[in-house]
């Protein structure tokens, strides 16, 4: 009988934060800790927050984001994507890329990234 539930299950309003210097950007961890396969994150843009630029995450990987609300624009090295509410997209985190919010509401996306980036 598995009786540790924290070992599985992260409750809405128990969900680690994951700290950034800027109040704009918001990240919370969906899992309950960053020691399996995957990072699954939620995050909070607010408007005219832009994500830093990445450099190449751990080789080998994938990242998938998913619009809950508002609308943000994905920059893949040169092209650009604008996602809404249920949009996704896919690509390898290896590749530079930023994600903005240039609407003005708050923009909430589920981020999925192998292996984990933090």
């Amino acid at each position: 009988l598995i009786d540790n539930e924290s070992m599985f299950v992260v409750r809405k309003n128990s969900r680690k934060k994951i700290s950034f210097p800027d109040p704009l950007y918001k990240c919370e961890l969906l899992t309950p800790n960053l020691q399996g396969e995957l990072e699954f994150i939620l995050v909070e843009l607010e408007p005219g927050r832009i994500t830093d630029e990445v450099l190449p995450h751990t080789q080998g990987g994938e990242e998938c984001d998913y619009v809950l609300e508002g609308t943000i624009e994905v920059l893949l090295d040169q092209e650009k994507f604008i996602l809404s509410e249920g949009d996704s997209i896919r690509f390898n985190p290896e590749t530079p890329h930023k994600i903005e919010n240039k609407g003005s509401l708050k923009a909430r996306y589920i981020s999925v990234i192998t292996p984990p980036s933090f």
